[in-house]
């Protein structure tokens, strides 16, 4: 990511916000504008985000939560793969 984070986010944000679905639920310019607010973040910042979202398993926490949710998880899921993040 730190050789070119504009490469990697918009590609990231893709995936992330389901944009490469054929029904994507999200234009272009929500992605290009998620893009250039991500950019305004320093970069050891948003490194750290990474890291901590890629290595912090949540699923301990699940039970704490005290309103309604819906959690869905799914194969096509290409920010976050099932192999990646399983356990």
């Amino acid at each position: 990511m730190p050789e070119d984070r504009p490469a990697f986010k918009k590609t990231f944000n893709k995936d992330f916000f389901g944009g490469s679905l054929a029904n994507s639920p999200v234009g272009s310019a929500f992605l290009s504008n998620s893009q250039v607010s991500e950019m305004d973040a320093p970069i050891m910042t948003t490194l750290q985000c990474a890291k901590s979202s890629s290595s912090t398993d949540f699923r301990k926490d699940v039970p704490a939560v005290n309103a309604p949710a819906l959690i869905i998880y799914g194969n096509a899921d290409k920010a976050a793969p099932i192999k990646a993040t399983s356990a």
